[in-house]
């Protein structure tokens, strides 16, 4: 059995409990990937136990909602995801012991430059404008990709943590769309590989990139 490790969004329910959320996009789309998605528990202990016992072929921190506030260059006034912060940590630091494969999906790459000393901006005052679901190109040398746009914050090139290689750019507006670590197996994407793209070729290619990665084949 070809495990991924998904993480879920901390929020608090109608009756004041703590609760795990993650859309099913996620499932579908790593299931078609030929994995099996299991969605980790924020709550849940002794993760370290699944290391041990389960084939993991990858880690995957998923996106949406904030970070914890150093990760920040400024204090925003988010609301904090006490929980899922800690969880994703954890699991970070099992995946470099272990050497499995860490990607990071819109907030999952933000959180992953934070951990290694990078900071995170508001995109208010970008040069060209970037309208919610309007999908905007990104550059790597002479390759260019099509992508979705779901995010308000993101990482401009010189908040990178320097324990990171910056892959895809938004060049106009200086910001960072995808990096890898030099060190260890970790493949961040700001974009969301798993919704809608409004071109296929875009799609297929961020779908191959993700592949290769997990599979040990991203060169």
């Amino acid at each position: 059995m070809r495990l991924v490790l998904l993480t879920q969004r901390e929020i608090t329910d109608q009756y004041g409990e703590k609760t795990d959320v993650m859309e099913s996009s996620y499932i579908r789309y790593f299931t078609e990937l030929s994995y099996v998605p299991l969605a980790v528990s924020n709550f849940t202990e002794n993760t370290d136990a699944s290391f041990e016992k389960s084939d993991i072929s990858a880690v995957v921190l998923t996106g949406g909602g904030s970070l914890p506030t150093e990760y920040y260059d400024k204090d925003y006034g988010y609301e904090i995801q006490k929980n899922r912060d800690l969880k994703e940590t954890e699991l970070i630091k099992l995946c470099l012991k272990n050497n499995i494969p860490l990607l990071g999906i819109c907030r999952g790459m933000q959180f992953i430059n934070g951990y290694f000393g990078g900071k995170v901006s508001q995109l208010s005052g970008l040069k060209k404008e970037r309208p919610t679901g309007k999908d905007h190109i990104v550059r790597f040398k002479e390759q260019t990709l099509l992508v979705n746009n779901y995010h308000n914050d993101g990482i401009y090139k010189h908040n990178l943590s320097p324990e990171l290689i910056s892959v895809y750019e938004d060049t106009v507006n200086g910001t960072v769309e995808s990096f890898i670590s030099p060190k260890y197996r970790i493949l961040g994407v700001q974009w969301h590989p798993e919704r809608r793209f409004s071109n296929t070729g875009s799609k297929e290619k961020t779908k191959a990139m993700i592949k290769n990665f997990i599979e040990g084949e991203l060169q």
